[in-house]
């Protein structure tokens, strides 16, 4: 049986801005394509793709669409959905 180790971290939230601060310098900066690429709700992509809403359910739980963020916050890339679309000959 694995044991779990916990910390508990005791700190400012001067230093915890300090943190978060390097940490998002660290991350890389969106290219102006990533900034205008369209994002769709399923509802939008399954009319994008003249397909009911269900069907593109189905399809995005079978693989054939790549679907984004978490949640209920949930997206498709009108540009994925091209190329799925051309390369499964959907």
């Amino acid at each position: 049986m694995e044991t779990e180790n916990k910390v508990v971290l005791v700190t400012t939230i001067e230093q915890l801005q300090a943190v978060m601060a390097k940490v998002i310098a660290t991350m890389p900066a969106k290219t102006e394509q990533e900034k205008n690429r369209k994002k769709l709700t399923r509802s939008q992509a399954a009319r994008f793709c003249g397909i009911s809403y269900h069907t593109f359910g189905k399809w995005t739980r079978e693989g054939k669409f790549r679907e984004r963020g978490f949640g209920r916050k949930k997206f498709y890339y009108e540009d994925e959905l091209i190329e799925a679309l051309n390369r499964k000959g959907l």
